[in-house]
């Protein structure tokens, strides 16, 4: 069984992810940019609640993960990450 997503802010990369779309961030930014001027600009790495709910309005809910799935994401991404640097 799925928990449901909450609206917290989100930094891009976990965005990312709960669209599963953490192995293409060019379409994700291609994505973002078509809805740049509805969302505004992010704070930093995060996106605000309001920004988030926009978000979710423009592209429909993501999928629901249970939270070990999306640790898991997280943490290959964060892996990859540290990889890189």
């Amino acid at each position: 069984m799925s928990s449901p997503i909450k609206i917290i802010p989100y930094k891009n990369c976990e965005l990312r992810a709960m669209y599963e779309m953490d192995d293409k961030p060019k379409k994700w930014k291609e994505l973002m940019d078509l809805h740049k001027v509805a969302i505004g600009q992010r704070k930093g790495q995060w996106y605000d609640v309001n920004q988030v709910l926009i978000i979710f309005a423009k592209l429909g809910m993501p999928n629901k993960y249970l939270p070990d799935e999306l640790d898991k994401k997280f943490d290959k991404i964060n892996q990859e990450k540290e990889k890189a640097a």
